[in-house]
């Protein structure tokens, strides 16, 4: 897998967490079902260490599509975006290559499975 492509994917990953971190409704939540919402410090270096690797397109891309979309990288199966559920060209995926693309309808970052 690209590892610019990689590293979205953890991004989008540390993003989620550092928002349910921080959200008061969904960390009592995480505490209800007896997990514990701590290290959100960690979390953060971790998300700024990433970035300070990015390619900085790619994160301007990521950056773009986080203003529109909570999972900004998703899977295509079967030639589908599960982001937006949209039909792909055949050709898009055939060469077996895992670099970045993004989805012809709603633009979001694919990895395939």
């Amino acid at each position: 897998m690209d590892p610019q492509l990689e590293s979205d994917i953890i991004l989008q990953d540390l993003d989620l967490m550092i928002a349910e971190a921080t959200d008061v409704q969904a960390s009592k939540r995480v505490r209800e079902l007896g997990f514990s919402v701590e290290h959100l410090d960690r979390l953060q270096a971790a998300r700024i260490d990433l970035v300070n690797r990015l390619d900085r397109d790619v994160l301007r891309l990521y950056d773009r599509l986080s203003k529109r979309y909570s999972h900004r990288v998703v899977p295509v199966q079967d030639n589908v975006c599960l982001g937006c559920f949209m039909n792909q060209p055949t050709q898009f995926f055939g060469d077996g290559n895992q670099k970045m693309r993004a989805c012809q309808s709603c633009s979001r970052i694919l990895y395939t499975n």
